[in-house]
């Protein structure tokens, strides 16, 4: 299991800076070399945090992007532009950004750095393979990382299960998996029904049935170390009801970990993720 600790003692550490639609960011760090995953909240917000945490802002090395939606890139562009970080992405994910007149600082050319699915890259020490997942953005991005003898896979903003998911959660000692909505709360909640018909696309929002599900028939549990659940939603779910949903789903499997929901505007962590 993932110990949750202060003490950046161990080779991995991960902290969640947001999880859902206010905005999304996620850390890894190894020794002096630290690792973004999404930048979609505020820049004051973000610096005050991982001031906080007691991290340090000159270890951040590089970021990754997931989709160009605004929760998950609104700080990108003023990072690259202020600190020089390089940004790396799809090309479709840059092509976003630049056409969305809502985020005013871009990321400059000389740091957006392109990637391609399927094809795996160093930054440090950490070894990335990207994957298509499906959602309705210009292009979105799973993450498979490896570093130090641990696995590390992160899913958001997943509209359905695809067999490229299904392989790298079986996969992961590590697992950051969307788990956005319930569907009752959906039905019976404020969103009109064609933003309802759009999180229950093929292209919209993994459900808790449905990620639930989808961890039963493809986590190894002699693999898994450490589940979070991410990207709930604030009007249509609740983090115990993820968590129940989730856990319920799992019982009949021998895992060492219970899934844990990360808050949506507040630090979740850190974890320290150690070699099996």
């Amino acid at each position: 299991m993932p110990h949750q600790s202060s003490l950046f003692s161990l080779p991995v550490d991960f902290i969640s800076f947001g999880s859902g639609s206010s905005g999304n960011c996620y850390y890894l760090r190894h020794g002096d070399y630290g690792l973004l995953i999404d930048l979609g909240v505020g820049v004051r917000r973000f610096l005050k945090d991982f001031s906080a945490y007691g991290c340090n802002i000159n270890q951040v090395k590089a970021v990754l992007l997931t989709h160009d939606h605004l929760d998950h890139v609104r700080a990108a562009g003023n990072f690259s532009q202020k600190l020089h970080w390089p940004i790396y992405a799809t090309e479709p994910v840059f092509a976003g950004i630049r056409r969305n007149p809502i985020i005013r600082r871009k990321v400059p050319d000389e740091y957006a750095h392109f990637i391609h699915h399927g094809e795996p890259f160093q930054l440090g020490p950490f070894t990335i393979e990207s994957f298509p997942v499906p959602h309705d953005a210009s292009d979105n991005s799973g993450y498979f990382i490896t570093c130090d003898g641990i696995s590390f896979c992160l899913i958001t903003d997943a509209g359905t299960e695809t067999p490229d998911i299904c392989h790298y959660v079986a996969r992961a000692q590590y697992l950051v998996i969307e788990s956005n909505h319930d569907p009752d709360m959906l039905a019976s909640g404020p969103y009109p029904l064609p933003l309802q018909h759009r999180i229950r696309s093929g292209r919209g929002h993994l459900s808790n049935p449905q990620c639930a599900e989808l961890l039963r028939q493809h986590v190894n549990p002699d693999l898994l170390d450490g589940l979070w659940l991410c990207h709930l939603s604030q009007e249509n779910n609740r983090p115990e009801l993820a968590v129940a949903t989730a856990t319920q789903a799992l019982a009949d499997l021998p895992l060492r970990c219970a899934p844990v929901a990360l808050r949506r505007v507040q630090p979740t962590g850190p974890y320290i993720l150690s070699e099996k």
